[in-house]
């Protein structure tokens, strides 16, 4: 049986198409990732699917059928009776999803009402089911709710409770776990995770569009993965993650980090994507293929049957195979850092505590926190949304001032302006979203100069600094006169990375550095941090929530939950063996590549962080922890040092994650 049939799906914007003979099916119960660098076309696909494209893209050719209902035929009037019904969809920012001024009540009741139920009272009772349905604590009270008033991954919830809510055949849902913590994702992929499975949902379908590998990994049962708005292969997950054919799938593969593995095994894809408005000849991933030969710049190659209910398009699959098959040399990996601190700390941060006031409530962010970084190390802070990871840079950086406990940073107090660290900029930063932190009528020459311009330097001398700047973050001189918007998410945060370099900083602060980017960008950032830190003797401070890309640059790693410190170890210890339960269970609902599916091999934390205005007494983890005693409800154990190691518990490595069954 189909569910969903696409034929020969063409889609332009403008003269450049974005998708280009797309065909695949979907069946009852199967659940289908799409995976791809930004520009394969993954997103233009999806909404595709449920016709929500903007007025400029046109459908060229093709058709998109729905249990025999080709959509892309359909009047609006009858496409609308079957978006909720026939189909669901689930986006990626559940805040920019609802409208801020509504209740999630109103949200679910629009939308059962558009689908006729009239009844209010039985409306009422299908919008708390379908809360309940995907794990919402408290449904009836959420249903009063506005979107700002829930957490993050409360949002989202509710995002698929309103896409769920009509009971439709299939579920589509684009990057629905980018932008949760861990924990929450393990939630969310435990909740898609019933999909197919033996009960209400075994009929439905589900398309999840994504760029984790990980997430793929871990819930799907088939990989579709896409390259210049054309599939490159598709192929049961099972034989997709044991050997990949394409060679645009391969090298996915190896750009995706792996906790099994050895640091700096990673081997980045050369090149940049393609740009669709000027497509090369023949093959379109040709230009980064090591595979490449003449022939492959002929003609496109087409998505062929491979057997065993896979299909790939390339034209030289047994060659990469045969390769493939043979041992590899192993990755140059880099000198490993050791855990404890260096000798001279760059950072002193004692008892930083920070609290703000919240409606005449008392929010505390920070709570005493006591920390050290060496010079030339590596410190990474993590932890969820809310732990205070942000607070602690922002105050290291010196944007804002602690309540209480005293910082330094080069001697300095980097509060004070008149100080040293900050007058001589010695201290630099490099945020999330390259885009937002780069001034969009400056070019890239101005943009890497402005430090040094407040520095004093001379222009030949500034210009030379430059050029040298750019080349050193891997940027060539025909990018010099862009603006940002003219440069990709990954040349963009190098721009970033020179510009914090420009006026030669001791500490860079990295707050999510690779969050906003592709597994492939990320892995070219990475190595550049690394690269640049052994080159300039750099000490970064890394926040992050990513610690698959934590484990591939740390030194040391401090995790923090509700504005406290609780545990701070080597990377090496850490990911051997966590001692705090906090931190085994964020490394345990790490979505990996390499580990069989499956939910026993996840501890996943019920319920969300409590807020800081509500700190439980006692351990703030108790009310979630596995292996909470009487004792965790009424002492707070302190940060104790044993062996290098400092964790904050009573029961310190008492919880240990599932033994890894059907580890490749």
């Amino acid at each position: 049986m189909t569910l969903l049939s696409v034929r020969d799906l063409t889609i332009r914007y403008g003269d450049v198409a974005a998708v280009s003979g797309v065909s695949f099916d979907v069946a009852p119960g199967e659940r289908v990732g799409i995976v791809g660098e930004s520009g394969s076309g993954k997103t233009t696909l999806a909404l595709a699917l449920m016709r929500l494209l903007p007025a400029w893209a046109r459908q060229e050719s093709g058709e998109v059928l729905l249990d025999g209902t080709d959509l892309s035929r359909l009047p609006e009037s009858r496409l609308r009776k079957l978006r909720g019904t026939g189909a669901g969809m689930v986006f990626q920012d559940p805040l920019t999803s609802f409208d801020p001024l509504r209740t999630l009540g109103d949200h679910l009741g629009e939308g059962l009402r558009a689908h006729g139920e009239r009844s209010r009272h039985r409306r009422r009772d299908r919008a708390v089911e379908a809360l309940r349905s995907v794990g919402m604590p408290a449904p009836a009270t959420q249903l009063g709710r506005r979107p700002h008033e829930l957490s993050g991954g409360l949002r989202q919830r509710g995002l698929i409770a309103l896409g769920l809510a009509n009971e439709p055949r299939l579920l589509i849902a684009d990057e629905p776990t980018t932008a949760l913590d861990v924990t929450i994702q393990a939630q969310i992929m435990d909740l898609f995770a019933t999909i197919g499975e033996p009960g209400p949902r075994e009929d439905l379908g589900l398309v999840v569009v994504s760029h984790n590998l990980g997430l793929i990994r871990q819930l799907c049962t088939r990989v579709i993965v896409m390259y210049a708005g054309r599939i490159a292969e598709d192929s049961p997950a099972e034989a997709f993650f044991a050997a990949p054919r394409h060679p645009y799938a391969i090298a996915l593969g190896d750009a995706t980090p792996r906790i099994s593995a050895a640091r700096g095994e990673v081997r980045s894809i050369p090149g940049h994507a393609v740009d669709l408005a000027d497509p090369p000849p023949g093959c379109p991933f040709e230009p980064r293929c090591g595979w490449r030969t003449e022939a492959c710049r002929e003609a496109v190659p087409p998505l062929l049957s491979i057997g065993d209910g896979r299909h790939a398009a390339c034209i030289h699959l047994d060659a990469v195979a045969a390769e493939r098959a043979a041992p590899r040399p192993a990755a140059a990996v880099p000198p490993a850092a050791t855990g404890g601190a260096a000798r001279e700390p760059l950072v002193r941060a004692s008892g930083i505590t920070k609290t703000y006031r919240v409606r005449r409530r008392a929010l505390r962010a920070l709570a005493g926190v006591d920390l050290e970084i060496g010079a030339g190390e590596t410190v990474a802070l993590v932890g969820e949304s809310g732990s205070g990871k942000s607070t602690l840079a922002n105050i290291v950086l010196g944007l804002t001032a602690p309540t209480s406990g005293t910082v330094t940073v080069l001697g300095d107090n980097p509060a004070d302006r008149r100080a040293g660290v900050r007058r001589h900029q010695r201290m630099q930063a490099v945020f999330q979203d390259p885009h937002g932190s780069l001034n969009p009528r400056l070019t890239v020459t101005d943009l890497v100069a402005e430090p040094l311009v407040n520095l004093g330097v001379g222009r030949r001398e500034r210009r030379t600094r430059v050029a040298g700047l750019l080349a050193e973050v891997g940027l060539g001189e025909q990018l010099a006169d862009r603006y940002p918007h003219e440069l990709s998410g990954g040349q963009a945060q190098r721009v970033a990375i020179a510009r914090a370099l420009a006026a030669g900083p001791g500490l860079v602060v990295l707050d999510e550095p690779t969050a906003s980017l592709d597994v492939s960008i990320q892995t070219h950032v990475i190595a550049l941090l690394r690269d640049l830190q052994r080159e300039h003797g750099l000490t970064y401070l890394f926040v992050s929530h990513d610690l698959v890309a934590v484990r591939e640059l740390a030194t040391r790693i401090a995790v923090m939950y509700l504005g406290r410190l609780v545990e701070l170890a080597g990377w090496a210890e850490f990911f051997a063996r966590p001692l705090h339960p906090y931190s085994v269970a964020l490394l345990s609902a790490l979505p990996r590549v390499d580990q069989a599916p499956g939910r026993s091999k996840r501890i996943v934390l019920s319920g969300e962080p409590p807020s800081p205005l509500q700190v439980p007494p006692g351990c703030p983890f108790q009310p979630r922890c596995p292996v909470a005693r009487d004792v965790c409800a009424t002492e707070d154990p302190p940060l104790t040092t044993v062996d290098g190691r400092a964790y904050a518990c009573h029961f310190p490595g008492s919880l240990q994650p599932p033994p890894p069954k059907g580890t490749p």
